[in-house]
């Protein structure tokens, strides 16, 4: 269920054409997705045997100008929401504010997006 959870939203963002990371890559290099468990990362669904599974994708956008940091982020964001929004049991349920974001290879521009999955064990 997991697994199988993460691997469809993995393959929604890379279709979407963003390179995205089911985990923290060690050599990370932005721009990017990585996807994390939230905060609420497994709840019970509406039925017996139905789950909602969260995951956190944070979006990090490469250096350059505060203008093209920006402008980068933003069209990323409108791209993974897009995604998700025609991905069939996926749906964004909020997206945070642009925030630094600190990964292995430095300290980064980016913004998470909350993205939740319906699911059955």
């Amino acid at each position: 269920m997991i697994s199988e959870a993460r691997a469809a939203l993995l393959a929604v963002l890379e279709t979407a054409g963003v390179r995205a990371y089911a985990e923290i890559p060690d050599r990370a290099v932005p721009p990017m997705a990585v996807m994390v468990p939230s905060g609420d990362w497994i709840v019970s669904g509406e039925a017996f045997g139905e789950f909602v599974i969260s995951f956190d994708v944070e979006i990090i956008a490469a250096t350059g100008t505060n203008i093209i940091i920006s402008k980068a982020l933003d069209e990323t964001v409108e791209t993974v929401l897009t995604a998700i929004y025609n991905a069939p049991g996926m749906y964004a349920a909020e997206v945070g504010q642009p925030t630094s974001v600190e990964i292995p290879t430095g300290v980064y521009l980016g913004a998470t997006i909350t993205v939740k999955q319906n699911t059955q064990l």
